[in-house]
């Protein structure tokens, strides 16, 4: 099993790999190699490697596959699920050696500016982190904070000390850093398990990268993980960083994440940050559209039913609860789904899509919604942005859900570049 596989398993909640899968591996791996040279790869620009690890996320068990027969609010065990959820939680992710950097920032919420909630469906929530406050107990979130080696060795050419640029606070009053909301349905991963990604990503752009955390569902449902998001910002504003030199990002829940922080900040007249980076996102948690079959084939997405209760939605939005009318209209308010909210007055955004995800048709739907053109990508380059146009969108040609995190894909590779070309924008006015 290669590092990247076991990373990859990791992120996406299956079980760690344990001896006796070996076989069970050995088996899938085999058989696709196989397939692989006879009949070719099951789109042209996969590789080996690609497939290997696609099969195996696919095929191998994971807390959040499907039964046999749908599971509903009764007789799925929420305690057991949990528990097994808690192994998909944890990474032993090695940056070093792909030249990453990192240290862990724990903070409390604890400060007046966290108190404050941004819309009704939070009240309760801050309400609870001000009680804990008060009495002393206040609760915590960390965030993970990610350089390349590039970045640091520039910073101390600067005058700055490795701990000055692995410490959470600005390196100067305009530095540009990247909030970075991992991916995991609101349920698994980490954001430990997302520094690989995020050392790339500081390499190309030569920014440092916060990955920070939030609570989980089905312990704590929505909106608690939107809260955390929310919190985070306001926390990193709260050290001195200004908004226009904060580029937020995410990638799949982390989109959804990343988009409803910028949502909170217009409903509460905040400035937005200069630049907004979706990777992927779930903007639309209702899974209707045609690609959800069409894909079916090639994503390795948790293909469990809206009426299952084991589907992610109904764990993120309401565990335990009926999948009934009020259930339905819930999932389309704009703090679920995005992809209903007003988005006007955003940042200009660059958004990543896998021409085989499930959700690529959700993802083309917000594109067409802010005015942003589609351009094919294929291979391991990136043409650039040779436009003026505000909002930008690029498709990547045979890519599944999240394919930034596959090494071995070619196109993983040209949408590092791609987030790249798009930082330079920065400078520009929009």
């Amino acid at each position: 099993m290669t590092e990247i596989a076991k990373r990859i398993f990791e992120i996406n909640g299956l079980f760690p790999i344990k001896e006796e899968l070996d076989a069970k591996c050995m088996e899938i791996a085999g058989e696709t190699t196989r397939k692989y040279f006879t009949e070719g790869p099951p789109l042209k620009n996969w590789t080996l490697g690609f497939n290997i690890t696609l099969n195996l996320l696919r095929q191998l068990p994971s807390p959040l596959s499907p039964r046999t027969e749908p599971l509903t609010e009764e007789t799925l065990d929420y305690d057991e699920l949990v528990k097994n959820l808690a192994l998909a939680r944890i990474s032993n992710d090695n940056i070093s050696i792909r030249g990453g950097n990192h240290s862990r920032h724990t903070y409390f919420i604890n400060k007046e500016e966290l108190f404050i909630s941004p819309h009704k469906f939070i009240d309760e929530l801050a309400s609870k982190d001000r009680q804990s406050s008060k009495n002393n107990s206040p609760r915590s979130l960390f965030s993970e904070i990610v350089a390349h080696d590039s970045v640091v060795e520039k910073a101390i050419k600067d005058g700055y000390t490795k701990n000055q640029v692995l410490d959470i606070h600005p390196l100067s009053k305009d530095e540009v850093v990247m909030i970075y909301y991992h991916a995991g349905g609101y349920i698994l991963s980490s954001p430990h398990a997302h520094m690989s990604g995020a050392t790339d990503i500081s390499k190309e752009t030569g920014y440092r990268v916060f990955i920070p955390s939030y609570r989980y569902s089905p312990e704590n449902p929505f909106p608690a993980p939107i809260h955390d998001g929310y919190i985070f910002f306001q926390y990193v504003l709260s050290l001195g960083y200004k908004p226009e030199n904060i580029i937020a990002m995410g990638c799949s829940a982390g989109g959804n994440l990343c988009m409803n922080v910028l949502q909170l900040l217009k409903l509460n007249n905040f400035t937005q940050p200069r630049r907004a980076i979706l990777i992927s996102p779930r903007c639309d948690l209702n899974p209707s559209r045609e690609s959800y079959k069409r894909n079916a084939s090639y994503d390795f997405l948790s293909q469990a039913g809206i009426d299952d209760a084991i589907n992610m939605t109904r764990l993120y939005v309401g565990p335990r609860r009926k999948f009934d009318e009020e259930f339905k209209k819930l999932i389309v308010d704009p703090l679920v789904s995005p992809l209903y909210a007003d988005m006007d007055g955003w940042p200009q955004m660059y958004i990543l899509s896998g021409e085989s995800e499930l959700p690529v048709d959700d993802i083309d739907y917000l594109a067409k919604k802010i005015g942003a053109k589609e351009t094919f990508i294929t291979g391991v380059d990136h043409p650039g942005f040779d436009t003026e146009d505000k909002h930008l969108y690029n498709k990547f040609a045979g890519m599944v859900h999240n394919f930034i995190l596959f090494d071995d894909a070619e196109e993983k590779h040209s949408a590092i570049k791609g987030i790249g070309h798009f930082t330079k924008r920065l400078a520009q006015k929009h």
